[in-house]
């Protein structure tokens, strides 16, 4: 089972995706096997920090049940062999009302993930969608 680590805050711009990238290359550069997932609907970004301008499986892939694990829409990263991706969702509106059965499976799938280290950019504000996943 992964270590999950949660990073948000309450107000948007505070950097919380800078940190989030940073931690998980950080720890993967430690030798550990590290996820970065960015649950940040408002403002997915992570994919871009890293070049990965169009990644070929996202969040949406899972959550319409395109990919049945979210560990296959965790992408490889070229900056690190020990660091992957599982990037945001442009499918702001529908991500950010999910509804709870949702929720519950992609937080089942979380701790199935392959990793020994699972860093979840959350994003801003007090939400439910933010609140739950923290």
């Amino acid at each position: 089972m992964a270590t999950l680590i949660s990073v948000a805050s309450g107000k948007g711009g505070a950097g919380k995706s800078v940190v989030s990238a940073n931690l998980a290359l950080a720890l993967a550069k430690s030798g550990r096997q590290v996820i970065l997932a960015d649950l940040d609907v408002g403002g997915a970004d992570a994919h871009i920090m890293f070049g990965e301008l169009n990644p070929a499986v996202t969040l949406t892939d899972f959550l319409n049940k395109r990919i049945i694990r979210l560990d296959d829409a965790a992408i490889p990263l070229t900056v690190h062999p020990n660091l992957r991706l599982i990037a945001g969702t442009g499918d702001t509106l529908a991500t950010a009302n999910m509804a709870y059965s949702r929720k519950k499976r992609l937080m089942k799938q979380f701790h199935e993930l392959e990793a020994g280290i699972v860093v979840i950019d959350i994003g801003a504000g007090t939400s439910f969608h933010a609140l739950d996943f923290f």
